[in-house]
């Protein structure tokens, strides 16, 4: 689909929402690694999963965001939602006019 990332993207997107520095959070993205989100406490990288079942980091904050936007924009399209998505994302290479309705979902994709 012409999309290309790396983990250091990941981790500038992440690290403000979750009060990290991009090049920690870059680290904890691979591996083993876990966010614990205790309630009333600051969010912090454990090697441990907090809950029984819980995802490692890379596929909360990596695979699983990809799988959600290759869902809205090829198996069941909702423009509202993958409008919102780009906004929390803050995908700011996304033009507007990359999106316009109707279009192809390749293009969408692509953009």
């Amino acid at each position: 689909h012409g999309w290309g990332f790396t983990i250091d993207d990941f981790a500038s997107i992440w690290a403000e929402k979750l009060k990290c520095k991009p090049k920690a959070l870059a680290r904890a993205l691979w591996g083993e690694h876990y966010l614990d989100m205790a309630k009333g406490k600051e969010p912090r990288i454990v090697k441990k999963p907090p809950k029984p079942g819980q995802p490692p980091m890379f596929v909360k904050f990596c695979l699983e965001p990809v799988a959600q936007f290759y869902d809205v924009v090829f198996h069941s399209p909702d423009e509202q939602r993958r409008d919102q998505m780009i906004d929390k994302l803050k995908l700011t290479n996304i033009r507007k006019t990359d999106l316009r309705t109707g279009q192809d979902p390749e293009v969408t994709a692509k953009a």
